[in-house]
């Protein structure tokens, strides 16, 4: 199962973009006249929420992710 996250995490890196989706709104603003600077800066920020995990077994909690490859 790591084997796979890992994988995809080595190609990422290969990758300009993190998604094809990131990839094409870039090129729709370019051809907008505009000029994109993708991941060109960070922003803190603090969420006020709650946070509830799927399961407690004994002293450990578990949160259950699907894979979207």
């Amino acid at each position: 199962m790591l084997d796979r996250y890992n994988r995809r995490l080595r190609s990422r890196k290969d990758r300009e973009h993190r998604s094809q989706l990131e990839q094409e709104v870039e090129q729709a603003l370019v051809c907008q006249g505009l000029t994109p600077r993708y991941e060109s800066e960070k922003f803190s920020y603090v969420l006020h929420k709650k946070y509830t995990p799927d399961f407690k077994v004994g002293e450990v909690y578990v949160e259950v992710k699907g894979w979207w490859p």
